[in-house]
This record gives C-alpha cells, structure tokens and sequence, in this order.
C-alpha cells in the first residue's frame, strides 16, 4: 500500500503546476474540489482504481468538507515511501475532531480507506481498542494507532 513519494521536483509541479490547473482550484484557501481527485491522481503519475478513488473522495466529502489543501497534498505524498510518517499524516487527517485519539466513526474511516487497498484486513473496532491501546487508558492515540497499523503489515 505505500507507494514511492514524490521527489522533490514532483513535489514543486504538485504545488505549483498540478493544483493550480485543476477546474476547481480555489486560490484563495489553495484547495481542489472532490470532483478534480481523479485527475490529480493521474496527473501525479499515480494510478487508482475507480473504487480507491471513491473511497478518496468520499474521506474529502466526509471528513475535509469536499476539499483537499495543496499543502496536506504535498506533506503526505512527501512521506508516501516512509510508512510511519505517512501513517502517521494519514491518522492526523482521520482524526477529525482533532483530539489526538481514533474514535470509532473515526476507525471505521480509517478501516475503509485501508480496506479497500487491503481487502483481507478485516478488525473490528473493539480488537483495534483491544490490540491497539498498549497504555490501557481506553483510548487509543495517533501514536498508537500508527504502530499497531504497522504490525498489521497493511
């Protein structure tokens, strides 16, 4: 599921070429629309079938208001070949409600999303608090979750 980040050249035409030219680009909060992931995924070179993209779009629709920044675009796919530091952006764009700890709606999110790249990971939240919450305070933080992501070899 991780793939090769961007290099730096790739990460300045993201910024300065890609976002910028996408129909919906919003120059003002430097934000594309739902509608544009398609192409900006192409455009970066990066292949997605019709049903991770979906599941892209829906995240925006869902968690990011529609939109997707340039900046958490280019910070992630800096970080797409290095698997905790994009886990870990990855669980700080999940975490919504920004407490630093992964709720249930907020786990399904995140299940959803790496399910549809890994269709054999199945966990039920209550094995994810179980497994997951070394520190056994009953939640489970972004570190956490990061490291008991990674032992599922997803």
């Amino acid at each position: 599921m991780v793939t090769k980040a961007l290099s730096a050249k790739e990460l300045d035409a993201l910024r300065n070429d890609i976002f910028p030219s996408m129909p919906t680009y919003n120059a003002a909060d430097e934000t594309v629309r739902t509608s544009d992931v398609p192409a900006l995924w192409q455009r970066m070179g990066r292949e997605r079938t019709p049903e991770q993209l979906k599941v892209l779009m829906d995240f925006m629709d869902e968690k990011m208001d529609g939109k997707l920044s340039r900046a958490v675009s280019a910070n992630i796919m800096s970080k797409a070949h290095l698997k905790g530091p994009w886990l870990y952006e990855c669980m700080r764009d999940c975490d919504k409600n920004g407490d630093g700890f992964i709720q249930k709606e907020e786990y399904e999110l995140i299940f959803k999303i790496f399910g549809i790249h890994n269709p054999g990971w199945k966990k039920s939240y209550a094995d994810f608090i179980k497994e997951a919450d070394v520190n056994s305070d009953g939640k489970v933080s972004i570190h956490e979750a990061v490291e008991w992501i990674e032992k599922q070899d997803v």
